[in-house]
């Protein structure tokens, strides 16, 4: 079973993060003026990707290392990612920071997202591709506004 992990380091907005025992290097990037929208590159093993959270519209995107577009969607207590061709749902516990994700209607993988950590488990293939800019995005979602600087 392939784990991500996200762990917070001493200074905000920098954050390491680890595929299996391959090390994910983050930049994140916010708003200046206090929006929650952010901006994620992700850079493992010198191949970049992109995560966007975008708060007015409480929508996600993706840009894949073969640069493709992958969009989530978030509602109340859920969100949806479609790739073009799969799609997965993400759905939290109620009143719990775990959340699982199903591909047409079956559990594929179960994670966290906590204010200090945050993990995605899952042994889909598909998915592992995808699972450190979808865990970035599930944090960026639930971090607070930053303060405006």
């Amino acid at each position: 079973m392939a784990r991500v992990t996200l762990t917070p380091i001493k200074k905000d907005p920098f954050w390491s993060m680890h595929l299996g025992r391959t090390k994910v290097h983050l930049l994140i990037q916010r708003q200046r003026h206090g929006g929650k929208d952010a901006g994620a590159i992700l850079e493992r093993n010198g191949v970049k990707t992109f995560a966007g959270y975008y708060d007015d519209h409480k929508r996600g995107e993706i840009i894949t290392a073969e640069r493709s577009k992958v969009f989530l969607a978030f509602g109340t207590g859920f969100a949806r990612v479609d790739t073009g061709d799969t799609a997965y749902t993400i759905k939290r516990g109620k009143d719990s920071p775990v959340f699982f994700v199903h591909r047409a209607g079956k559990a594929i993988a179960r994670g966290k997202v906590a204010p200090n950590s945050g993990f995605l488990d899952t042994h889909d293939a598909a998915l592992i591709k995808l699972a450190p800019e979808i865990l970035i995005l599930l944090a960026l979602h639930d971090l607070p506004a930053p303060p405006a600087s």
